[in-house]
Parts: C-alpha cells; sequence; structure tokens
C-alpha cells in the first residue's frame, strides 16, 4: 500500500466516541494496517468537533442525545427522517475525505449508506457492521413495544427491509459464525467477514485492585452478573435460580449495571426473600469491571434464547474466560458452541431457573471441575479468541479491496 495512495475506509457511528471498544479495536487494527481511517459520530456535549484517534481522524455531528435516540428509533417508518438526515451528512463527508468505502455501524444506518452511494454514482462502497440482529431484537426493547412504538414500528417491516439493505452490500461484518449462516441467504456468503467481539490482549491495562471490594466479598461463594437490565437479559431467571440454592450459605450474586427494569429487579428480590444473597452494585467504569470479575467463582450470562440472541455473542463470555472464571449461560446457540468447544462453562434452559441451580450446585460442589474450566478458558483466549487474531479477517477484506483501485 505504500506505493499508492491510502485506501480510504470512512466509519460512521450514531453514538458519541469514544468509548465504543468494538469501534475503537477495529480502528487500531486497520490503522496499523495502513489504512486511513475516518470516523464520523456525535457528540452529545462539548467533546471536541474533530480529533485523533490512533492516528484516525474523528470528526464529530453535534446534536441532542435523546432527539438522536427518537429519530433513530423511527428508522424505518412513516416517520423516517433519520436516514435522509445521515444520507447527507454521509454524502458530505464523502466527498471532503475522498472515502472510499462508508464502513456503517448498526443495521438501521445502512439505508442512509446505501441512499448516499446511490446519490454519489455508485463511486463509493458501502460495508454493514452487524453489531447485533436488530430486526429481531426490536422485538424486546422497551420503545418498541409501548407507545407509540409499538404502533409505529412494524418488525415484520424491518425483516423485510434488513433482506433487501443485505442483499445490496458491498460487504457485511457480523461477529458470530452464527449470524453468518443466518444472513447468508439474503447476501453473498463470500461478501461476509466474521470478527468476534473478542479482548484486545495487546492493548489490555489490569488497574490497581480495589482492596476494599474483595474484602466486601471475601469468604463467599460469588456468581456475576455484568451488564444491562432488560427483561430479555434473563436477569429474572438468576434470580429465582438462587430463591433454590438455601443450602449454598455463602452464596451471594453481585449484579453489576443498570437499566429500566432496576426497581422491579429489586422487588422480584424481596418477593423471593433474597435480600441478604443480593447485591446491586450499579454502574461501574469500564476501568473498574476486571474487579468483579475477578472476584466471581461463576459468571453467568442469562441472556433469553431468541433469533437475537442465538446469532450473536456478548463479549463478557470472552472477559469471563480471560480472567479465569467458569461460565454458565443459557443454551444460546453461539453461546453453547463456544463453552462446548472450549470446556469453559456449562449450559441451561433458557427460562429455566431450576436447571440453572442445578448447574451452579454442579459447580460448586466440583471444585476440580472450575479449575478446569479456568485453565481451558484462558488457554481458548490466549490461542484463539483475541481480538489480534479475530481482527484478521476484517483486515484481509479490507486489503482485498485496496488492491482493486
Amino acid at each position: 500500500m505504500d506505493n499508492k495512495k491510502k485506501y480510504k475506509i470512512g466509519m460512521v457511528l450514531d453514538d458519541r466516541f469514544p468509548p465504543d471498544a468494538r469501534v475503537g479495536k477495529e480502528i487500531r487494527s486497520l490503522v496499523a494496517a495502513g489504512f486511513a481511517v475516518y470516523l464520523l459520530c456525535f457528540r452529545f456535549g462539548e467533546e471536541k468537533e474533530e480529533s485523533d484517534f490512533y492516528g484516525a481522524k474523528v470528526i464529530r455531528i453535534k446534536i441532542n442525545r435523546k432527539l438522536s435516540r427518537k429519530l433513530r428509533a423511527l428508522t424505518n417508518t412513516i416517520l423516517d427522517i433519520y436516514t435522509y438526515y445521515w444520507c447527507g451528512k454521509m454524502v458530505n463527508f464523502v466527498k471532503k475525505y475522498d472515502i472510499d468505502i462508508l464502513h456503517i455501524h448498526d443495521l438501521y444506518l445502512v439505508g442512509a449508506g446505501l441512499k448516499a452511494r446511490k446519490k454519489l454514482g455508485g463511486l463509493v462502497k458501502v460495508c454493514g457492521d452487524l453489531h447485533e440482529n436488530y430486526a429481531d431484537a426490536l422485538k424486546y426493547y422497551k420503545f418498541s413495544n409501548t407507545f407509540p412504538g409499538n404502533i409505529l414500528i412494524s418488525v415484520k417491516k424491518w425483516q423485510r427491509t434488513e433482506k433487501k439493505w443485505l442483499s445490496q452490500l458491498d460487504k457485511a461484518v457480523v461477529v458470530v459464525d452464527e449470524m453468518k449462516s443466518r444472513i447468508s441467504g439474503d447476501i453473498e456468503t463470500e461478501k461476509i467477514v466474521v470478527c468476534e467481539n473478542c479482548l484486545e490482549i495487546s492493548s489490555f491495562q489490569e488497574p490497581e485492585e480495589n482492596k476494599s471490594l474483595f474484602e466486601k466479598y471475601r469468604g463467599k461463594f460469588v456468581l456475576s452478573y455484568i451488564g444491562a437490565f432488560d427483561w430479555h437479559r434473563g436477569i429474572d431467571t438468576l434470580l429465582r435460580a438462587v430463591s433454590e440454592l438455601e443450602e449454598i450459605e455463602n452464596l451471594v450474586v453481585s449484579i453489576v449495571g443498570t437499566g429500566k427494569i432496576k426497581h422491579e429487579l429489586q422487588r422480584l428480590v424481596k418477593e423471593l426473600g433474597i435480600q441478604n444473597k443480593v447485591i446491586f452494585e450499579g454502574w461501574q467504569p469500564p476501568e473498574r469491571l476486571p474487579d468483579y470479575f475477578k472476584l466471581s467463582d461463576i459468571g453467568i450470562i442469562p441472556h433469553k434464547k431468541s433469533i437475537q440472541t442465538d446469532n450473536s455473542s456478548p463479549n463478557k463470555i470472552y472477559q469471563y474466560m480471560y480472567y479465569e472464571v467458569p461460565v454458565i449461560s443459557t443454551n444460546c446457540r453461539s453461546l453453547e458452541r463456544i463453552l462446548n468447544e472450549t470446556g469453559a462453562g456449562l449450559t441451561y434452559m433458557s427460562d429455566d431457573h431450576q436447571d440453572l441451580a442445578r448447574q451452579v450446585r454442579k459447580l460448586y460442589r466440583d471444585k476440580d471441575l472450575r479449575q478446569g474450566m479456568k485453565i481451558k478458558g484462558k488457554q481458548a483466549i490466549m490461542e484463539k479468541y483475541n481480538w489480534e487474531k479475530c481482527s484478521r479477517g476484517l483486515v484481509d477484506m479490507y486489503r482485498e479491496l485496496s488492491s482493486i483501485i
């Protein structure tokens, strides 16, 4: 690439940046590989209009955060102005920086990218980076199930639109093999690249431990849930399982995160009479999360099985494995595959709190089994499930594209 102009990748993200971890990892890898990377994103406060991020140029558009979320929710409805708003921004972005390809994060912005490509006479390619199964995830989001979203937003329409947009993409990036299989009928398989959302070990920094936190959990057998609070994440199943485990006297559940159903979960804890076994730690900054992984005896990923969760993968599974924490997850296809392949944990039937309780008992009673899972999980991260290896397909994709301009 040294003997020709650098291939220019124009990423688009409708959020603040940083701290989006996946976008940051992609940028670092692509810049290191010799590509010119630009990121068009939002700013909600006093962030700089332009800045440098590991050699990439970040351009920020100021907008009210709540307004942006409401407009996003109306994408692909009769009130959709978000697609046209972003189309205009992308066209100007491409023209100003001579972008070769728009790398668009999340399905709901793909339509804007395709419109921009048309306005530009097809002179720019479009890659969709699909972080989740957005069309199916809408079945579980609060904004699409409450007024007026439940009137305006159609999951069936989104499913049709997803197929249409995917068929028009030049490239698609997905987070697990299961997602590649799911969409391969809508876009040619050779256009799809799997880039799992693994840990970037080379940039990993270990903050100083919070000794008071470890003292707080000393002598406890700790189950942990780390993530957002939504019903589809299955935290209620975890709480009901805890109510079945009275014989484990030193059992405690550490719940790190927050969300709109926080108060409902707290009420459920009281109804189940397990207040002495559940600690709500609240939202914690990313630099503090390693402590919560380290103090965990078992990491729980209770996401309810669905088309969305079968074809996606939370990065928490890789974090638990890196910190040598055995995992118990629901039988979502992608999670079950990783745990069965690596031997890093067990699975239970989604929504079955008694099955979850059985798996917890099994690991609690078998220290040797837990120890084996710790070793196998860490080994899998170091040998396979790390960003340095998982990102190779993404870099190779752009090397191939840059060789034909």
